[in-house]
């Protein structure tokens, strides 16, 4: 699972992501979690989140 959360959401706290995440990997499942500038409506266009989201799409599906 990738979760991309902005730390100055407003509307989700970014410490419900911080503790998903956690709770997710103590439940042994594989979580990428990236927390970055912005708010609620990241610009998923956004180069950075782009090359985060096709770093983790790279690493989670099979090639060939």
């Amino acid at each position: 699972m990738l979760l991309v959360h902005g730390r100055d959401d407003r509307s989700v706290p970014v410490g419900q992501t911080v503790g998903l995440t956690g709770r997710l990997l103590a439940a042994g499942h594989p979580v990428h979690a990236w927390i970055t500038h912005g708010g609620h409506a990241l610009d998923l266009d956004r180069p950075d989140i782009r090359a985060v989201t096709a770093t983790f799409l790279d690493s989670v599906l099979p090639t060939g």
